[in-house]
């Protein structure tokens, strides 16, 4: 039985390239709140991690959590993405450079989020909590040595940063839930 939890779609020779930096990047997005669209139009932000490889210099890969069918329970998207994201089509990125000394491939960084359960992921009733399951990605990455002491206490503050000069992105951490 396949893992309904997680989609790969990568290009030929991403899977075993080497991850150099993970950029945390945030975009906005539109939408209307209401479905006749009569209320108006939301903005929020919706966080992924953007992995930089070695091998492929102009290329990248996205892990993306994002809301399932049913708007709460997640799908981790891991795709291939040829060139590199422009500030035009990301509005916020935090890099986080991985360590040489522990190095780790597209396929180790997959084994290792699908080994922690954090492909298990559901969002909150509004089909929010990208944010967290960024953090708590970079934490299991901190703590397993890919990346520096003190990685996600950076991105926290750096999150805060961002929120107390955009109204549009919250303080407060919404969570979803690990299962």
């Amino acid at each position: 039985m396949s893992d309904q939890t997680l989609w790969v779609k990568l290009e030929s020779g991403h899977s075993d390239a080497t991850v150099t930096k993970i950029l945390v990047t945030g975009t906005a997005t539109e939408y209307p709140t209401t479905f006749d669209g009569a209320g108006g139009l939301a903005v929020y932000f919706h966080w992924q991690l953007f992995l930089h490889l070695r091998e492929f210099p102009a290329q990248g890969v996205v892990m993306d959590m994002t809301p399932g069918a049913d708007g709460r329970t997640g799908l981790l998207m891991v795709s291939s993405k040829v060139g590199l994201r422009s500030a035009s089509q990301v509005f916020r990125s935090h890099e986080v450079k991985v360590l040489g000394s522990n190095p780790i491939t597209v396929q180790g960084l997959v084994d290792e989020l699908t080994s922690g359960g954090l492909t298990r992921y559901r969002f909150n009733d509004q089909g929010m909590g990208c944010r967290w399951w960024c953090e708590v990605s970079m934490q299991k990455l901190e703590d397993n040595g890919y990346v520096e002491e003190g990685t996600v206490a950076d991105l926290d503050q750096w999150w805060l940063d961002c929120a107390a000069h955009d109204p549009r992105i919250p303080s407060a951490k919404i969570k979803g839930s690990f299962y």
